[in-house]
């Protein structure tokens, strides 16, 4: 989870040089939760910020440029090594059960969810809406699109040209 969380924030710091600092739509923030423990983290907390929610065995980040972020990871009873990471704005969630482990929710932009007492779900949602409720699922959107694989099938969604701000 460390080098989610450092190379997180560096691409953060990157994206910040590309976009500027922020916009009237967010003051920019990072904010780190792991293991259950407080969020620590620079710049605004808010829920106009950036938000991270952890329980022990988790960890989230949330990094505000764009928008506001908020990224939340619990479930698995504190073996659940779930994480959730919200960057450029967005919302990525992992709300699991008591056995629920191997989970990582990332939004960019977007809002990336996966819930219930599930395993190993890998999610990633580009200025989508992406959710996962079943175990073993990779799923990525972009840009009002999608991509999944469950077991050893995948399916597409068509990928509509120009949606979005990063679109």
């Amino acid at each position: 989870m460390k080098k989610v969380i450092v190379g997180s924030v560096l691409a953060a710091g990157v994206a910040a040089s590309l976009f500027g600092a922020g916009s009237a739509a967010a003051a920019p923030g990072v904010s780190v939760s792991v293991d259950g423990n407080p969020a620590v983290g620079i710049g605004d907390q808010s829920p106009t910020g950036a938000q991270a929610i952890s329980t022990k065995g988790n960890g989230a980040i949330a990094v505000s440029l764009i928008g506001p972020a908020s990224a939340t990871s619990v479930g698995g009873n504190g073996t659940g090594l779930n994480g959730a990471a919200a960057l450029l704005g967005g919302q990525a969630v992992v709300n699991g059960g008591p056995n629920a482990s191997g989970n990582q929710a990332v939004a960019v932009g977007g809002v990336s969810a996966v819930s219930g007492n599930v395993k190993d779900n890998h999610v990633l949602s580009v200025v989508s809406v992406v959710s996962s409720t079943g175990s073993t699922n990779n799923t990525a959107a972009f840009c009002g699109g999608s991509l999944s694989a469950q077991s050893a099938t995948l399916s597409t969604s068509k990928i509509p040209a120009g949606q979005g701000a990063l679109c």
